[in-house]
């Protein structure tokens, strides 16, 4: 039940072969000791953070170009993502942007910004966040704002 936390995301897949391995009884144990853990590994399991959370951002640039300046509405995907989230008090939700050349991009982007920024949705609630980081016109025009990363808390 500890192992399942925000900084373990990337053993989601471990986690959950763990658990399929236990008895029946074993599991029966762990989930009447954390079953809302439980259910946070079946969703980060069944729902990629792509196909889970849309981020619809609207950017500017600053008048000198050097910074990049974005308000983002983090959501749920679909209504069924919205009422599996609506079990969970909080959800958070990391963002990363990229920048290119082109707005189809082919293979990596010109330049990535991780975790630009972390947004806590409420019972599944749309959230808006904002974020201002550095940017260079030598990177290209066109942007992306990506959900990377979600965590339901329970």
């Amino acid at each position: 039940c500890k192992q399942v936390t925000p900084d373990n995301v990337d053993k989601i897949d471990e986690l959950s072969s763990k658990y399929d391995s236990m008895s029946s009884a074993a599991q029966d144990a762990v989930d009447k000791t954390c079953k809302d853990r439980v259910e946070t590994v079946k969703l980060l399991k069944s729902q990629s953070a792509e196909d889970a959370i849309t981020a619809d951002a609207t950017c500017t640039l600053d008048g000198a170009q050097t910074t990049l300046h974005c308000s983002v509405d983090v959501s749920p995907a679909s209504d069924t993502m919205k009422t599996k989230l609506e079990a969970f008090p909080t959800t958070d939700v990391t963002l990363q942007i990229w920048i290119n050349n082109s707005q189809f991009v082919l293979g990596a982007p010109d330049h990535v910004v991780d975790d630009v920024a972390t947004a806590t949705m409420t019972n599944g609630e749309k959230v808006t966040v904002e974020f201002t980081t550095p940017f260079d016109p030598s990177w290209g025009d066109k942007f992306g704002v990506e959900v990377t990363e979600y965590f339901p808390n329970a």
